[in-house]
Order: structure tokens, then sequence, then C-alpha cells
């Protein structure tokens, strides 16, 4: 999941559009954009800085909230 996190992070993602979750051995699966969108912006308020728009609007999209003032790079 860090690396997930590290490449929204980054940008080699043009246009993330969801992130699933998958346990084979338990037979599941399901959406994790939200919590991966919420990690995120916890690693980028203690590390990594202002956003970029692609991330801002997968952070937005999963959370129906804005990205907090700090991380917006105007």
């Amino acid at each position: 999941m860090c690396s997930v996190i590290a490449d929204i992070l980054s940008g080699p993602f043009d246009n993330p559009v969801r992130v699933g979750a998958f346990n084979t051995v338990g037979g599941w699966a399901r959406d994790a954009s939200e919590d991966i969108a919420r990690a995120v912006i916890d690693k980028a308020m203690s590390e990594h800085g202002p956003l970029s728009s692609i991330t801002r609007e997968f952070y937005e999209r999963h959370t129906g909230e804005d990205v907090p003032r700090e991380l917006v790079d105007w």
C-alpha cells in the first residue's frame, strides 16, 4: 500500500480513478480509494508538500472534501 501512496504523490499515474484492495485467500475485494486518498493527504502533510492537480482531484473525488489549503500550490 505504501508504494501506491508514493506513486500517487510522485505522479506516475496520469489519472488514477480507483484503488482496489484484493484478498484472494479471504475471497473478498473492495474499493480502497477513500482510504488511500486519506493516506495520501496524511503523507503529504508530514513530508511531501503541495499536491499535483491530479492528486487533488483524486482526493476530492473520493472523500468529498477539499484538499487542505496548505497542500494547494497556488
